[in-house]
C-alpha cells in the first residue's frame, strides 16, 4: 500500500517504523506526505477556493466539511475506528463527485474535473497493478493468488463488477484483463482513458 501510494521512500528516508499507527498516519493525516488523504483534501479545498465561481455552492460546502472533519480526526481515533473513518472519507468523496455531475454546468470546468478524475484513476490502477504484478509476487499457490487478487479488486471497488463479468474464480490473468481492458468498469484503465479523451473533445 505504501509503495502504491508513493509513500515507501518517505517512510524509509525518515526511518519511520512500519507499525499500524505510523502507516495509517502517513497515509491519512501526515501533512508532510503530499499523497496523504489530509494533503489531498487540503489541496482540493484550496483549489476549490480559487475556482469558487466555477463550482457549485454544494460542492464547496462538501469540500469544506471534509476538510474540517479530517482536521478534527486524531491518530488515536483513526487507529481505533479505521474502517468507519475510511468509509466516511470514501463516501464523502463519492458524494462530491455526484454533486459535481448534478450541480455544475457541463461546460469546460466540469470537463476539466472529469479529465483529472479519470487520469488520476487510471494512474492509481496502473500503480496498483505494477506493484501487485512484481516478479516477487509470482511464486504463490493458487489459493494465495486468488486471495491476493480478490484484495486487489476489492481495493479498486471492482470485485463485485468482476464477479458479474466472469463466472470463473478470480485468477491473475482474469483480474489483470478486467482492470486493464474492461470497457464498462469505471475503474479499468481502458474505461478511464476513453473518458479522459472524451473530456478533451
Amino acid at each position: 500500500i505504501l509503495q502504491i501510494n508513493g509513500c515507501l521512500v518517505l517512510m524509509q528516508e525518515e526511518q519511520r517504523s512500519l507499525d499500524k499507527e505510523t502507516i495509517l498516519n502517513c497515509l491519512c493525516l501526515d501533512p508532510a506526505n503530499p499523497n496523504s488523504i489530509m494533503s489531498c483534501v487540503r489541496n482540493a479545498r484550496e483549489n476549490s477556493r480559487q475556482a469558487r465561481e466555477q463550482i457549485s455552492s454544494e460542492m464547496w460546502e462538501q469540500v469544506n466539511t471534509m476538510y474540517h472533519d479530517l482536521n478534527q480526526l486524531t491518530p488515536r481515533t483513526l487507529v481505533s475506528d479505521v474502517h468507519p473513518v475510511l468509509m466516511r472519507v470514501k463516501n464523502d468523496a463519492l458524494l462530491l463527485q455526484g454533486m459535481a455531475d448534478q450541480t455544475m454546468m457541463h461546460g469546460e470546468a466540469w470537463q476539466f474535473i472529469r479529465l483529472g478524475r479519470f487520469i488520476e484513476r487510471a494512474s492509481t490502477t496502473c500503480r496498483l497493478l505494477t506493484v501487485r504484478s512484481a516478479p516477487s509476487q509470482e511464486d504463490e499457490g493458487l489459493y494465495r493468488e486468488a486471495v491476493y487478487w480478490i484484495a486487489v479488486l476489492k481495493s479498486a471497488s471492482s470485485l463485485e463488477a468482476f464477479h458479474k463479468t466472469y463466472a470463473a474464480p478470480v485468477t491473475t490473468n482474469a483480474a489483470i484483463e478486467f482492470m486493464l481492458l474492461n470497457a464498462e468498469s469505471p475503474r479499468s484503465i481502458l474505461y478511464c482513458l476513453e473518458n479522459a479523451l472524451d473530456a478533451l473533445k
